[in-house]
């Protein structure tokens, strides 16, 4: 009895082995963006990153979330740094709307951002729509448009 346990045992010891090593490919597989989940994970890691860079007023790593050739854009947040750099100070921002595509290669995105202008500390807020775009694995998401609209009550400025 205790020999058929045993073996029973170990064949059922031996039938998880390979699901273990399957578990840090699978994750692999994820990280990188090759799934719509892993896109999905990887949005909000990179839309994070990409917002710190803006708080701390950071062009250099703020422009490694655009492509080379959107130089519109890349100008457009290279000045609004510039501008804002000793004047504007970011308080903590939050992801309020994620809309994917059916793949989720492309995606809309809404923060809502507080903000205050030095030396008045008042806190005003804005919100900053943002349409990213899963360009390939490997270069992951990158932004493609940006538009901020000031808010008062929780509702844009018109």
């Amino acid at each position: 009895m205790i020999k058929i346990l045993s073996r029973l045992f170990l064949f059922l010891l031996l039938l998880q082995l390979p699901a273990c090593f399957l578990v840090p490919i699978i994750s692999g597989i994820q990280e990188v963006g090759a799934t719509a989940s892993g896109r999905r994970e990887l949005l909000k890691k990179t839309v994070e990153a990409f917002h710190n860079s803006i708080k701390s007023c950071d062009m250099t790593s703020a422009m490694t979330f655009i492509e080379k050739e959107d130089t519109e854009l890349r100008e457009s947040i290279r000045g609004e740094l510039r501008r804002n750099k000793d004047k504007f100070k970011i308080v903590p921002s939050s992801i309020d709307f994620v809309e994917f595509d059916d793949e989720a290669y492309s995606v809309d995105v809404e923060i809502r951002t507080k903000y205050f202008l030095v030396p008045y500390y008042v806190v005003n807020e804005r919100l900053e729509t943002e349409h990213w775009q899963f360009v390939s694995i490997g270069t992951k998401w990158q932004l493609k448009s940006r538009k901020v609209e000031e808010l008062r009550d929780g509702e844009p400025i018109r």
